[in-house]
């Protein structure tokens, strides 16, 4: 991740420097990179979790569906708000906040009309 992000800015100045309009002055660049740097540092100790986790715990559920990618993002985002530091986030969290997006159902189709149950048994 870090070294795509390092990647793009060192195209976006050496791009820049050939494009009179870039508005990327080059003495920034050092410092950019610092920054890129000291972040992964501190992120190297961090769990994550992405909407990409949401949309896998959806479609391994016991019954699954297709998370959608702003469904996804609006679970991560709840878990994330509501979750205890105590209990932390396990894939059973994830499951609990991607299920609340699970589309209705359409009527089962098999119901049978109110004025035809008769007919299924005689002896009502």
């Amino acid at each position: 991740m870090y070294s795509d992000l390092k990647s793009r800015v060192e195209k976006a100045f050496d791009d820049g420097g050939a494009d009179p309009n870039c508005c990327y002055p080059t003495y920034m660049y050092d410092e950019i990179m610092k920054v890129i740097d000291e972040y992964e540092l501190k992120m190297k100790g961090c769990i994550q979790w992405s909407p990409e986790d949401m949309v896998e715990a959806a479609s391994n559920l016991r019954e699954p569906f297709e998370l959608d990618e702003d469904d996804a993002q609006t679970a991560l985002e709840e878990m994330i708000d509501d979750h205890d530091c105590n209990n932390g986030i396990t894939w059973d969290t994830c499951s609990y906040y991607v299920a609340k997006y699970r589309p209705e159902e359409e009527e089962n189709d098999t119901q049978v009309p109110e004025n035809r149950q008769g007919e299924l048994n005689p002896d009502r």
